[in-house]
């Protein structure tokens, strides 16, 4: 049983509310590399020793439209209370990007079981230039 169906109301929302929670910090995970990050700050999981890695993850990054979300942000039962509060906050400022659930993806499930790192939040990231091929 999940925590979000559990008995206990309190349960029960607690766990909900950290699922929409989970929701909101994606979607400004997504406009961060979008707009890219200040130098020399993290807002992302992406280990940045030398600190050189920062700037570089953000000079690639920059302007990216298409993300592959997964990991427990998008397991069931997360995904009916992360992906709501996901588009709605995209929407709400603006922002039009191209979000695909990783497990939607045929084959994907077997290029995870070969990868130990999974996909967590945002994990596809493409650059400007390579949107000529989604238009």
């Amino acid at each position: 049983m999940s925590l979000t169906e559990h008995k206990d109301e309190s349960i029960k929302e607690a766990a909900r509310a950290l699922y929409r929670k989970a929701g909101e910090a994606l979607a400004q995970t997504m406009i961060l590399a979008f707009e890219g990050g200040a130098e020399g700050e993290s807002k992302k999981a992406v280990v940045n020793d030398p600190p050189r890695l920062e700037t570089e993850f953000w000079k690639w990054v920059k302007g990216t439209r298409v993300f592959i979300v997964g990991g427990w942000l998008m397991s069931k039962p997360a995904r009916n209370f992360t992906l709501p509060v996901l588009k709605k906050e995209l929407k709400d400022k603006g922002f039009d990007f191209v979000t695909l659930l990783a497990d939607e993806i045929p084959g994907i499930m077997d290029l995870l079981e070969k990868d130990a790192a999974g996909l967590i939040g945002a994990a596809l990231l493409l650059p400007p230039s390579a949107m000529r091929i989604l238009d």
